[in-house]
């Protein structure tokens, strides 16, 4: 069965009324970037069993010069970027840029270079891109990389993989995610074959969605029952 992460993006960490229903969180500080010691004490603050990724602020991905362009403040940014993840223990890194990254060869190798020096121990490097990067490209880039592409799994089917990452995000009709669209999305995912998937929601009502995501996912046998879940472990 696959190991399902869901919950919502939020700017600081959960509150208990959260943490009772769902046991992840994509973690997006905003600019400027907390200190490592600020994210030890959110870690400390979760429950035991409690997951978190961490979408890394804007100015650790983008310097004066451009996207993943970080000038004189790189090394001091990889450090922080290591210090953070040792300090938060999230199960994956999301690197996000923006359309102005292009295809060409001065940002592939922006790219090559950037992820090259990008170190998160124990998590998953994740890289989230806007504009021209998508389809075959994106996946082709992302492999090269050696790192997960951030997709939406209802703007495109993803291809097969072992693992996967999903930021789905309300726009237009999709700013309301009915049973349908949240069973088309377990149905993509499912047909990827991953062994482990994470889900953020950021569109109005994410709770919500995020919580029905995981009933739906119980319901068509792609995790484990919660009564399942409670027998194996009193039978350990």
């Amino acid at each position: 069965m696959m190991r399902l992460h869901v919950g919502t993006s939020l700017e600081r960490p959960p509150h208990k009324g959260y943490t009772n229903h769902l046991r992840f969180a994509e973690l997006t500080p905003r600019s400027p970037r907390p200190r490592p010691a600020t994210l030890a004490r959110w870690a400390r603050d979760l429950p035991e069993g409690f997951s978190t990724s961490l979408v890394l602020p804007l100015d650790v991905c983008a310097g004066d010069k451009g996207w993943l362009a970080l000038g004189d403040d790189e090394d001091a940014t990889f450090a922080w970027i290591e210090a953070a993840t040792l300090a938060l223990k999230p199960s994956a890194v999301i690197v996000t840029t923006g359309r102005e990254l292009t295809t060409g060869k001065r940002d592939r190798d922006r790219l090559t270079h950037y992820f090259g020096r990008l170190k998160t121990p124990g998590a998953a490097r994740v890289w989230a891109p806007a504009g021209l990067w998508e389809g075959a490209t994106l996946y082709r880039m992302a492999e090269r990389l050696e790192v997960m592409a951030s997709v939406d799994p209802l703007s495109a089917a993803p291809p097969p993989a072992r693992a996967l990452y999903a930021q789905v995000r309300g726009l237009g009709e999709r700013s309301r995610l009915g049973e349908g669209l949240l069973l088309d999305l377990l149905d993509r995912m499912d047909a990827t074959g991953a062994e482990e998937a994470w889900v953020s929601f950021s569109a109005k009502g994410a709770h919500r969605q995020a919580r029905r995501l995981l009933e739906l996912a119980e319901i068509e046998g792609l995790i484990p029952a919660k009564v399942d879940a409670e027998e194996i472990l009193d039978e350990t």
